[in-house]
């Protein structure tokens, strides 16, 4: 029977690095721990970013894994904290590899796979994919090369998403626009924003006609589709206020500005909630681009939602539609003992059995809420038409499976954040320029020259420690 542990959260500072650093952090991480009853003949695999106490995905490939390998003590940590994004995640694997007790298995979000390989945080994965003869090609291709650095796999994805432009039919129809042809160019963005906006004879915003903050409107998915790019092809110099990317933050600040200005907008974004009150759902807002995981939220809460979804408008509706991808891997700790057990861990849970268990564990938890399941995109395409030709004939609304397969289309398309090993500073300065930018704190190239300045100062500070 498997045993639950919690201890008390403990936060670390980005500077602290002493040796009681290390021991505190030790005894004190936040976990919550799933371990089966030891035995004398099996080997043990710790690895965080799994929760097998919530009745979902990750319980059921808990309960699949644990009974297709008998040989294998799987110690599940949800290290939450961990296995995200900031500093204090990257402290708390580096404290762990340094102190010699790291995780053998760790969830990793990949744009800060760069990162943390550029730290030597993470063991390359080549020699083992080489030996097994593991399928790499089967991932789509901006899901491997943003595991990828210098050359070397150092994560496995074990999903992804992209982005779309989601729009309310019945808004359309009462703003006069024709419900079935979304915008096809930036400029009609504005313009059918400027026609669903509605305000109250205070000016305040009713009804937001496109969200230029909300959603998934990161600059990234704009400067490159303008034809920008936010680091250089060597990866030595952070290239944020590269003219076009300049170019498409004056657009969004023109936007917001169009719309009653950013202001209004947060002020219109304060009483914002929880999925069930997704301001999309509930007709607050007309237009928003956002990811493929929507879909889920509309299954559960609005099935009856007349809406759709298309490529992210181009500056040019002549130009091919970009869309940007991001999503986790699984990776193995630099100093992990049990390589091996780590390695069948990984394949196990990236595979089709792996899969297949959490997407049956997703299902049936939507079916105790009577909620139907559009299943996500696993980052390897095989196994996502695999589950599509499952999961997708389950769902009653057509219109969800072909939205669905819009998104999957995206792939071949999507970009990825640079891989760097500034890839957390640099997702940090592009959402603190856009801020800057719409709020009228900087002007655009102002917003974007700090921006740039930051980043690079950051990545010459890691260049001067590793040459």
């Amino acid at each position: 029977m498997a045993t639950i542990q919690t201890m008390a959260p403990h936060r670390l500072k980005q500077n602290s690095f002493s040796l009681p650093t290390f021991f505190l952090l030790l005894l004190s991480p936040t976990l919550w721990t799933c371990t089966p009853a030891p035995s004398s003949s099996r080997q043990t695999v710790v690895i965080w970013g799994m929760n097998p106490t919530i009745p979902r995905g990750g319980r059921e490939q808990y309960r699949r894994f644990t009974k297709a390998h008998p040989d294998i003590n799987l110690v599940a940590q949800a290290q939450v904290a961990a296995a995200g994004q900031t500093m204090e995640s990257m402290q708390k694997l580096m404290t762990a590899i340094a102190a010699g007790v790291p995780p053998d298995v760790t969830i990793i979000d990949r744009f800060v796979v760069g990162g943390w390989a550029a730290r030597g945080a993470l063991r390359p994965l080549d020699d083992l994919i080489g030996r097994d003869r593991f399928l790499w090609s089967d991932f789509y291709e901006p899901c491997r090369d943003e595991a990828t650095y210098k050359g070397h796999i150092y994560a496995i994805p074990t999903g992804t998403d992209n982005r779309g432009l989601y729009w309310n039919k019945r808004l359309f129809r009462e703003a006069g626009l024709d419900p079935d042809r979304p915008p096809r160019d930036w400029a009609e963005i504005v313009s059918y924003a400027k026609r669903l906006n509605r305000t109250d004879q205070n000016g305040a915003i009713i009804t937001l006609g496109f969200s230029p903050i909300y959603g998934q409107n990161a600059l990234y998915l704009y400067g490159w589709q303008n034809g920008g790019e936010f680091m250089s092809p060597d990866g030595e110099r952070c290239t944020m206020n590269d003219p076009n990317i300049v170019a498409a933050l004056d657009w969004l600040v023109n936007l917001c500005d169009a719309l009653g200005g950013a202001e209004q907008i947060g002020a219109f974004g304060s009483s914002f909630q929880g999925e069930d009150q997704h301001p999309f759902l509930n007709g607050r807002i007309a237009m928003i681009v956002d990811g493929n995981w929507i879909l889920g939220v509309i299954a559960r809460y609005r099935p009856d939602l007349d809406f759709g979804v298309a490529p992210v408008p181009m500056p040019d509706e002549r130009q091919p539609p970009i869309s940007w991808a991001g999503g986790w891997a699984w990776a193995i700790p630099r100093g992990t003992r049990n390589v091996e057990g780590a390695w069948t861990t990984i394949k196990w849970l990236i595979g089709p059995q792996g899969h297949k268990a959490n997407a049956a564990g997703e299902h049936a938890f939507n079916q105790r809420l009577h909620s139907p399941y559009v299943v996500g995109m696993t980052g390897n395409g095989r196994i996502d038409r695999e589950l599509a030709s499952i999961y997708n004939p389950l769902l009653q609304n057509d219109h969800l499976a072909q939205s669905m397969e819009m998104f999957l289309g995206l792939m071949p398309v999507s970009r990825f954040r640079p891989v760097t090993p500034v890839g957390a500073e640099l997702w940090n300065e592009q959402a603190r320029a856009v801020n800057n930018a719409i709020y009228h704190k900087m002007t655009p190239q102002q917003a974007l020259d700090t921006a740039t300045a930051n980043v690079q100062r950051a990545l010459d500070e890691f260049f001067r420690w590793h040459p």
